[in-house]
């Protein structure tokens, strides 16, 4: 089976500590329900101008997309932020999911 590449990605204008935010929020959370569900891994990061994006590979996108949704709403009681879902391909974004 071929891992499919999704980006998650969160508008900079939404984060304050971008260290926290990315480390010790959406990345270890991402990566955790991915990996508890056996469907993939957040495995990378970079910024451009406007958002930061988060890669991961997974092997159903739908299942992750629902979990990683999940997931990242239960964070947003804590923190507010938005995000988005996109099919991607070597990190470019190429169809939107969420």
């Amino acid at each position: 089976m071929e891992n499919k590449e999704l980006l998650v990605s969160f508008p900079l204008h939404c984060i304050r500590d971008m260290y926290e935010f990315r480390f010790e929020g959406v990345e270890p959370a991402i990566d955790d329900v991915l990996q508890e569900t056996g469907n993939g891994i957040c495995d990378y990061g970079f910024c451009d101008e406007e958002v930061l994006n988060m890669i991961a590979y997974v092997n159903e996108a739908d299942l992750a997309v629902k979990a990683i949704t999940k997931t990242l709403r239960e964070l947003q009681t804590k923190h507010q932020f938005e995000f988005s879902i996109w099919n991607s391909v070597n990190g470019v974004k190429k169809e939107c999911l969420l």
